[in-house]
């Protein structure tokens, strides 16, 4: 389903780009009508990893990403042959564009109907039949000869027949199409795989004898040089269907899988390898290393992600020690571009979305002025910002421009542009974030039209803004909210805010685990808060009512120097975008929430309750559930982080309030802010009936390996799907025989009617089930108003 929507979002950006190389080549024919024939606009390019990202999941199978493959390559033939058909619809009789046009529409059909024989092929095939991989392999080579990978002859014969057109209106319409395949080739979107570090570490340690990490300092320049003594030698290997059933190592199959789709797919268009937690050019070398040995080095571009708080403040170092490999200095200039990701997901828990901003902006910077000085000039450079989690997955919330300035700012464009550096800037359009921009033609032509009003504005020749001009206040007052952040992912306090309700708050999110794989064994810790993902953590502070993770430290940090903050406000543009962002998040968050969710487990709240009650049996519960609490202190640890948090959110708004009328955020929208602030209490009173009901549970014996308590622990953790699954089956609603005759004897005994438990399930079971459901809508409902859409 996530392939199918991603899928359907990448058509409409298709039919949108189809409408925007239409306005430009019309442009171009009325200002240059002896010209216009030759161009070929590629406003922008369009990539997925949806289906192919294996970072931190393990279940997509190589199979499964070359079916993938398979499949978007079938549906795009569909879509070109229909382009083409349209476009011959408009020839006139005799038009000399007929023939080429035709050869064009001829290899489309045949590789078409190909595609459909070996699409079906893959379908059939599964990983645990060899017999069938076989087949596959048998049919792959059978059509080897026929098969067309490389557009280039179907992009020859749409050029001839736009020059020989005999009318502008048919040459527009092939000159469009013939535009189109060159920005998408054979596939629906270009492809980006995605691994680990470790992935590569794992596949490469046997090879230079590697023990430990590829960063310990006693190992690391052995490690260098081993590798490099690798890449010394290193020559291609064939591969077919039977080495990556036999591959146990992720990196290496994911190399085979890039060599089989160059192979049998697309051998034109590049694939993007993301590498995660790429802290080390050690890894990229690895990865240069298997690329080699694969024999895609020509065609693969390796972008390491610098996302963790050591990349990014090394990112410019390791790319420097890179460009000093000649392996890797030969690999760009082989393939005439260098690529990098800076995420901004965890990023943004462990620094704060406001100083992951600045850290990433630095890392531009820095990575322009290598270059620069190095010579290096002539390549192009591809930043991919993923700008990750803070007000929904959307980072600047204002608009989509400034969205797009935050990630790459004014300033570090304009490094790259005045050192004559090719720069292509990519941004992500995650989640549900990205299939509500682009949902339908109309949402998505608005997105995409943006997108390309961004990128064709040069950036400026030179910046005049004083946030650069001050460099020890500005990376001060970053470095305060860095230390905020780091403070709260290392507070178990903070993990207890987080991790108590966790991700029981809301339905399932993504199709990834909460916890990474190297947690598979042990569970979660509740209380680290650096064991939850970056995209559940921000779903979680959206749920408990403040987004620490882009308000958290910039109280403290206007703090320290309100009297510079206010000037710098004032009269820089990137502070007041920056401020901007963390005042809206204060507006789509509540401090009198959070404080409200820790005060749930507050002993003594339920026993001032307890104190006024009338019915004893009330009383009785009441004072149980203040028993329960007070034996586990969740409130302790609650309490102490939301009075931190306040304490820093209180300083964020006196900084506001100094700033003068006129250059003050807007305020928030008042409305907006009371209809979250209503829904937190809907939510608040159904947990509090939630826990109430989890107090008269019947005692039961202890069995399956869990107790009374354990039920009611995972309630009042909120995991009451599991909890109900359990009541259910201790507590059944019917006996498992109701019927006693027909065993050879009669039976006088009667079954009493209790035995059934259906009491149980009508006044404790099916309310919490029915206020749970309350809870998750709820949550839902809040997300919307808080802009998270997936």
């Amino acid at each position: 389903l996530e392939h199918e929507q991603a899928e359907e979002a990448i058509v409409n950006i298709q039919n949108a780009l189809r409408i925007a190389i239409d306005e430009i080549l019309n442009a171009a024919a009325d200002h240059y009508p002896e010209d216009w024939r030759s161009l070929t606009p590629q406003p922008l390019t369009v990539a997925s990893w949806v289906g192919y990202d294996l970072d931190g999941r393990n279940d997509i199978g190589w199979l499964d990403i070359l079916k993938k493959r398979m499949r978007v390559r079938r549906a795009q033939l569909r879509r070109y042959l229909e382009q083409v058909g349209d476009a011959a619809k408009l020839l006139q009789d005799g038009d000399p564009a007929a023939g080429p046009l035709a050869a064009a529409q001829r290899d489309l059909e045949a590789e078409s109907a190909l595609c459909e024989h070996e699409f079906r092929l893959f379908e059939t095939a599964n990983t645990g039949d060899p017999a069938s991989i076989k087949t596959l392999s048998a049919g792959l080579s059978e059509a080897r000869g026929r098969r067309i990978t490389d557009t280039a002859p179907i992009l020859n014969n749409l050029a001839e027949a736009v020059g020989k057109a005999g009318t502008r209106e048919a040459a527009l319409r092939i000159s469009a199409l013939r535009a189109i395949i060159i920005c998408f080739g054979l596939g629906t979107a270009h492809v980006h795989l995605r691994l680990n570090a470790s992935h590569l570490h794992n596949a490469i340690a046997r090879a230079i004898g590697m023990k430990g990490a590829p960063e310990d300092p006693g190992s690391r320049r052995r490690y260098l040089s081993q590798l490099t003594l690798q890449l010394d030698k290193v020559e291609p290997a064939s591969i077919n269907f039977g080495s990556m059933l036999a591959e146990r190592t992720t990196a290496r199959s994911v190399f085979m899988v890039i060599r089989q789709m160059l192979t049998v797919i697309d051998a034109a268009t590049p694939i993007r390898l993301l590498i995660a937690e790429a802290d080390t050019s050690f890894t990229v070398l690895a990865a240069v290393y298997f690329a080699k040995l694969f024999g895609v080095e020509k065609n693969v571009d390796i972008s390491p992600l610098f996302e963790t708080p050591v990349a990014l403040e090394k990112g410019a170092d390791i790319i420097d020690e890179l460009l000093d490999n000649p392996h890797y200095l030969d690999y760009v200039r082989g393939r005439g571009r260098l690529c990098i990701q800076t995420g901004f997901s965890d990023a943004g828990r462990y620094l704060g979305q406001l100083a992951a901003s600045m850290a990433v902006e630095r890392l531009h910077m820095k990575l322009a002025r290598l270059l620069e000085a190095r010579g290096i000039t002539d390549i192009e450079v591809v930043i991919f910002d993923t700008h990750g989690e803070s007000i929904g997955r959307g980072a600047h919330p204002v608009s989509l421009a400034q969205r797009f300035s935050h990630l790459a700012s004014p300033m570090s464009r304009s490094l790259f542009a005045n050192a004559g550096i090719p720069l292509k800037q990519e941004i992500s359009f995650q989640g549900g974030d990205g299939y509500c921009l682009l949902a339908t033609p109309r949402l998505a032509l608005g997105t995409v039209t943006q997108v390309l009003a961004h990128a064709m504005t040069p950036p400026p020749r030179k910046v005049d803004d004083p946030f650069y001009e001050d460099p020890d206040h500005t990376l001060d007052f970053f470095l305060t909210i860095t230390r905020f952040n780091d403070d709260l992912m290392r507070d178990r306090d903070y993990g207890s805010l987080v991790g108590t309700f966790g991700v029981n708050m809301t339905p399932k999110m993504g199709s990834r685990t909460v916890k990474r794989q190297h947690e598979a064994t042990g569970g979660i810790d509740r209380d680290s808060p650096t064991q939850i993902r970056a995209i559940s953590h921000n779903a979680i502070l959206h749920q408990v009512g403040w987004l620490a993770n882009t308000v958290g430290g910039v109280g403290m940090a206007i703090h320290r120097n309100l009297n510079w903050f206010t000037g710098m406000y004032e009269k820089s543009d990137r502070m007041r975008q920056m401020i901007t962002m963390a005042h809206i998040a204060t507006s789509v968050g509540s401090v009198d929430a959070m404080l409200a969710y820790a005060r749930v487990f507050d002993p003594s709240y339920w026993l001032a309750r307890a104190l006024t009650e009338k019915p004893s049996s009330q009383r009785d519960r009441l004072r149980q559930l203040a028993r329960y609490l007070d034996d586990h202190r969740h409130y302790e640890r609650m309490s102490r982080i939301c009075r931190r948090l306040a304490q820093d959110y209180i300083d964020l708004a006196e900084g506001v309030a100094a700033l003068p009328d006129g250059v003050r955020p807007d305020p928030a929208n008042r409305d907006s802010q009371d209809d979250i602030k209503l829904l937190h209490a809907i939510r608040l009173a159904a947990i509090q009936q939630i826990f109430l009901l989890a107090t008269r549970i019947p005692r039961f014996a202890s069995k399956l390996d869990f107790t009374r308590e354990d039920v009611v622990r995972r309630i009042l953790f909120l995991d009451v799907t599991t909890a109900l699954e359990e009541l259910r089956e201790i507590f059944p609603a019917t006996p498992p025989i109701d019927d006693l005759q027909g065993f050879g004897s009669e039976a006088t005994y009667t079954l009493e009617a209790a035995t059934s438990y259906a009491e149980e399930h009508r006044e404790i079971f099916d309310p919490m089930e029915a206020l749970y459901a309350i809870v998750l809508r709820t949550s839902a409902a809040i997300s919307y108003h808080t802009g998270a859409h997936g």
